[in-house]
C-alpha cells in the first residue's frame, strides 16, 4: 500500500511538472508545443519535437533561440507566424541540428536575410507560401546562398513558394539562372510556384531541376505575361498547371 501511494505521488508530481513547463501561453499535445505571443518557452518538455510559435516578433525569436541553443537542438518541425514582423534575420536557425520542416508566414513578412538559412543542412521541407508581401529577390538570394563553399539547405526536397509577392503588381522574373542555382548542391523533388505572377513561362528554365531529379512541379493558377518554349520532352516528372 505504501509503495502504491508513493508511485501515485510521483505521478502527480510528474503531471504537474509537465503542465508548468509547457508555459502559461503555450499548450502541449503529444510531441507538439504551440505558443502565442511574446512569452516564448524557456524550457521544452523532453518529448517535444514540434514547435508552433504564433504572433511573434521574428527578431526576438532569433535572440531567444541563440540564448538557449540546447533547448532547440532536438526540434524536427518549426512553424513561425507573425502579424507584424517583416524580416527573417541572418543566422536565425543555426541552433537547430535535426530540423526537417520549416514554415514561415506573416501578414507583412517581406524580406529574408541572405544568410538566414545557414545551418539548415537537415531541412527537407521549406514552406514560404501565402506570403503576399514577400519579395522574390530576397527569397532567391537566400535560397542560392553559398556558405563556405556549401549551398544552404543542401538536403532540401520540397520547396513551396506559392503566392509570394502577389500583393505587388510587377511580375516575378524567375529566369534560367535561378533554377540552376536551385538545383546546385541539392536534389529538389517537389517545387510549388502556384499563384505567382510570372513574367515569362518558359519550360526550358526548369530543365536544370528536372535533370537533377525533380519529380513534381506545381504551377496551378500561376499568372504569366508571355509563354516561352513550351515543349516537354520527358514525362518522367509531373507538371501541374
Amino acid at each position: 500500500m505504501i509503495l502504491l501511494l508513493l508511485c501515485y505521488s510521483c505521478l502527480l508530481v510528474i503531471s504537474g511538472t509537465q503542465d508548468v513547463t509547457c508555459g502559461a501561453d503555450c499548450s502541449c499535445h503529444g510531441y507538439t508545443m504551440a505558443c502565442l505571443g511574446e512569452n516564448l518557452p524557456t524550457y521544452l518538455p523532453w518529448n517535444i519535437t514540434e514547435i508552433f510559435l504564433q504572433d511573434v516578433d521574428f527578431k526576438e525569436v532569433a535572440k531567444h533561440f541563440q540564448s538557449q541553443p540546447q533547448e532547440w537542438s532536438a526540434i524536427t518541425r518549426l512553424t513561425l507566424q507573425s502579424t507584424f514582423s517583416k524580416e527573417i534575420v541572418s543566422g536565425m536557425f543555426t541552433v537547430f541540428k535535426v530540423l526537417k520542416y520549416l514554415k514561415v508566414e506573416g501578414d507583412v513578412f517581406s524580406n529574408i536575410s541572405i544568410s538566414a538559412f545557414v545551418g539548415l543542412d537537415t531541412v527537407e521541407t521549406l514552406d514560404l507560401s501565402a506570403n503576399g508581401n514577400l519579395l522574390y529577390d530576397s527569397v532567391a538570394k537566400a535560397l542560392c546562398f553559398v556558405n563556405n563553399g556549401i549551398h544552404v539547405l543542401s538536403n532540401l526536397k520540397m520547396l513551396n513558394i506559392s503566392w509570394i509577392g502577389r500583393k505587388y503588381f510587377e511580375p516575378v522574373n524567375m529566369d534560367f539562372n535561378f533554377f540552376v542555382s536551385l538545383s546546385s548542391g541539392r536534389r529538389l523533388k517537389q517545387l510549388d510556384i502556384s499563384h505567382i505572377n510570372l513574367a515569362v513561362l518558359d519550360i526550358r528554365n526548369f530543365y536544370p531541376l528536372c535533370d537533377n531529379g525533380l519529380e513534381t512541379l506545381v504551377l496551378e493558377f500561376a499568372v504569366f505575361s508571355s509563354v516561352g518554349y513550351y515543349y516537354i520532352p520527358d514525362l518522367s516528372y509531373s507538371i501541374t498547371l
